[in-house]
């Protein structure tokens, strides 16, 4: 029952935010004409509040969709029985049940890079650095080692 709750409240902010996304689409058309115009009229006030105005709803939106993503990561890490889970990164993110090693996985929570780690960091640009007994190097989002131990680390 209260997975269908929870799912209903995220279903409906979903809805907000692709709303909002629309706004703001609308808004950048609106700003594209205005831009035309003001350079035609060499206003620069006008251009300067529109820059503002979209930059507010920019803004906003994006405070909308990490509220979002919160409650998604607090929902699955609950649903999972998960200890820990960090933020999501190029869709994976490192998890830990207990006081247990870090592992990594997927929106839905299915392990994908098994681990075990003692530190784990958010994927960026294809590669995380982790660490497990004092060493420290990069891996794939297959789990493969990229480059050498890069540092190490004392427990």
């Amino acid at each position: 029952m209260i997975d269908q709750l929870v799912k209903n409240k995220m279903i409906d902010q979903c809805r907000s935010i692709k709303e909002k996304l629309a706004h703001v689409n609308s808004l950048c058309g609106v700003f594209a004409e205005e831009v035309v115009e003001a350079r035609e009229l060499k206003s620069l006030d006008t251009l300067e509040n529109l820059k503002k105005s979209i930059f507010f709803d920019l803004t906003l939106l994006l405070s909308h969709f990490e509220d979002f993503m919160g409650e998604c990561r607090l929902f699955l890490q609950a649903k999972m029985g998960f200890k820990e889970l960090g933020n999501f990164g190029e869709g994976l993110a490192g998890a830990r049940y207990d006081e247990g090693a870090y592992f990594y996985v997927d929106p839905k929570g299915d392990t994908i890079i098994e681990g075990p780690f003692d530190v784990v960091a958010k994927f960026e640009n294809g590669k995380a650095k982790v660490c497990f007994k004092g060493d420290c190097w990069f891996i794939d989002k297959t789990g493969k080692r990229v480059g050498n131990i890069f540092k190490r680390y004392s427990r």
